[in-house]
């Protein structure tokens, strides 16, 4: 291609300086300067398209650095407010792991941290103008690079089956003891003996334990007409799922009942939040009436039938908060409760004896979905004894937690009715002619299996 450029000299030019007149209109219509002319804009171009490309890479190489600094202060925010930091807490947190991660190409930058303690979540935003060299010649204002990450709490799934028992104790010779002609049927679900002991798990007599497998780290010893089926395998302790799990929201709140103690033939005495001694007394008869007790906190513990005679008993739906004192029931007690929890904190256990017949079904949603008693671990490990005995009558639909505590089962105390029960204990003796039954028949209730903490939160990026 011909370029032909033409260039008029001034006159002026022409007539003092003819000879640089004359070369010059020979320039540029000659097609090697027309060409050169080109290939100067050319290479203009070029250079400046090789200087964006090496900006580019520089800039690239920044981002990925600042992103690794965005995201290891995410993730020490987030490890922060898994420790039960505080807003400032996890706010320092971030700042320092990612200073200490703005390293190279990532130093200067300027960190926002936002923590959201109501979702759980950190996010972390840092911006830094990019560097530019040859580059800068041709933009008009210096980039900004911006990185986000956020990190916070998730809900993992658990690692372990769901065993539906679960004896905590460590080293314990006889951490699960049966003796006598009692029975454990769990034939739907496993069982988890965490006890060392070279006799974690002794049965003795006419007993038998029935479970979809039981295993631990611990040994077993089976003796008599005793049967183990089937027999135990070895495994790595099971955790405690439910250990740190929240206490319901009224658990710190004023004693509303006192003492409350339910006597002979249905009359109801506690003391109330005013300090004023409360009678109730039952319709005639008084011994087939039926006492109502509703939700709330019950100091001293309660106590059904304890000092002789029958009592009837209507648990009303909530959470029973009782401080320091027991649940007790005796003497042909009938209780039953659809939608409630106990809840056990300080000193005091479970005591059902003498033909009791208790019913209760765990609260289908809520802070204590799936729980009908829990005890807490404000007591020493193996302090406290859980008496289930004497002819009675339990059947507990959710979870039965003693996890910190001993229960001892004797008589001929059974029920098979629960669609599912499940029992964390500390040690568990059987004894008499008792037996429980873990159902697994999760379809036939509405009940949740209880979570605890058996979906433990982690630390993970989000974003």
């Amino acid at each position: 291609m011909r370029v032909n450029l033409q260039i008029r000299p001034v006159n002026k030019l022409r007539r003092r300086h003819p000879w640089v007149a004359r070369h010059i209109g020979r320039f540029a219509q000659h097609q090697g300067g027309a060409m050169a002319i080109t290939i100067a804009l050319m290479m203009t171009a070029f250079a400046g398209m090789v200087g964006l490309s090496v900006d580019l890479a520089d800039w690239y190489g920044t981002r990925r650095a600042m992103q690794s600094a965005v995201d290891a202060a995410a993730l020490g925010g987030a490890r922060e407010m898994l420790n039960g930091g505080t807003s400032a807490q996890v706010t320092t947190a971030a700042t320092t792991d990612g200073n200490l991660n703005a390293s190279g190409l990532a130093r200067g930058g300027t960190f926002n941290i936002q923590p959201n303690m109501a979702a759980q979540t950190v996010t972390v935003t840092m911006t830094k103008s990019a560097d530019v060299f040859l580059s800068g010649l041709f933009l008009g204002s210096t980039p900004t690079i911006t990185v986000t990450a956020e990190a916070g709490l998730i809900t993992t799934a658990p690692a372990q089956p769901e065993y539906c028992l679960r004896i905590m104790s460590p080293n314990a010779a006889g951490a699960l003891t049966l003796s006598g002609s009692s029975s454990i049927q769990a034939s739907g679900c496993p069982i988890a003996v965490n006890s060392t002991s070279a006799t974690a798990i002794n049965l003795s007599g006419n007993t038998r334990i029935n479970s979809k497998s039981i295993c631990g780290p611990g040994g077993s010893i089976v003796s008599g007409s005793s049967v183990l089926s089937p027999g135990e395998t070895s495994c790595s302790a099971a955790t405690d799922p439910y250990a740190n799990m929240t206490p319901p929201s009224n658990v710190n709140d004023p004693c509303q009942y006192t003492n409350y103690t339910i006597n002979n033939n249905n009359t109801a005495t506690y003391i109330n939040s005013s300090g004023q001694t409360v009678t109730i007394n039952g319709t005639y008869p008084q011994q087939y009436s039926t006492i109502p007790m509703s939700p709330g906190v019950y100091c001293g513990g309660i106590n059904i039938a304890g000092n002789g005679g029958d009592a009837n008993v209507s648990f009303g739906s909530g959470v029973y908060v009782i401080r320091n004192g027991g649940l007790i029931a005796g003497n042909s007690t009938t209780a039953s409760g659809t939608g409630v929890s106990f809840y056990l904190t300080g000193t005091g256990g479970v005591s059902m004896s003498n033909s009791t017949n208790f019913s209760i079904t765990a609260p289908t949603s809520g802070e204590m979905a799936g729980i009908a008693i829990y005890q807490d671990q404000s007591e020493p490990a193996g302090t406290i004894t859980e008496n289930l005995s004497g002819n009675s009558t339990l059947t507990f639909t959710g979870l039965l937690y003693f996890g910190n505590q001993n229960v001892s089962v004797s008589g001929s105390s059974e029920d098979q009715s629960a669609a599912f029960t499940w029992m964390v204990a500390y040690t568990l003796n059987y004894s008499g002619y008792s037996t429980l039954y873990l159902n697994s028949n999760y379809s036939k209730t509405t009940v949740p299996q209880p979570t605890g903490t058996s979906s433990t939160l982690a630390v993970a990026l989000l974003q």
